[in-house]
């Protein structure tokens, strides 16, 4: 069983996202833990609806966010026919997926972020910055605006 890696907030549920889930999954048995760096609210791309959308404004809280669209994502992987468990992990995201391979090994790791321009993942260089931490291979996915 091939164990993947999803680190993502925003773009949690896009099309870019989804489809490198769907190919892991066609490519065997799959089993993805996603963590969820719980961005600050402020910190967000402002207008950015590429990914799920917020169901109300209880939603306003960084974790609630961060949690709502890890639910939602743990349910569509399962819907394809994956297995899928996760958690909502530390605001900075190199740090988040630094306390998951503390604890979990896998065959990939996947980083999902916004659109050039909008990312603070991008400029932070975080896929760089994973790979040198990690011994796998690290795919980017950048979400198209």
């Amino acid at each position: 069983m091939s164990r993947y890696l999803i680190v993502a907030n925003q773009t949690l549920g896009g099309d870019e996202l989804n489809h490198v889930v769907e190919d892991r999954i066609k490519r065997g048995d799959s089993q993805f833990y996603v963590v969820v760096p719980r961005t600050a609210t402020e910190h967000e791309a402002a207008g950015w609806t590429g990914g799920f959308e917020e169901a109300s404004s209880e939603q306003d809280k960084a974790r609630s966010k961060a949690e709502h669209r890890l639910s939602l994502m743990l349910d569509k992987i399962r819907s394809t026919g994956g297995k899928a468990d996760g958690e909502v992990g530390d605001p900075d995201p190199a740090v988040a997926v630094k306390d998951v391979l503390h604890t979990q090994s896998f065959d990939e790791i996947i980083v999902s972020t916004l659109p050039t321009g909008l990312s603070g993942w991008l400029k932070m260089d975080l896929s760089s910055r994973v790979s040198r931490m990690a011994e796998m291979p690290v795919t980017t996915v950048t979400a198209q605006r």
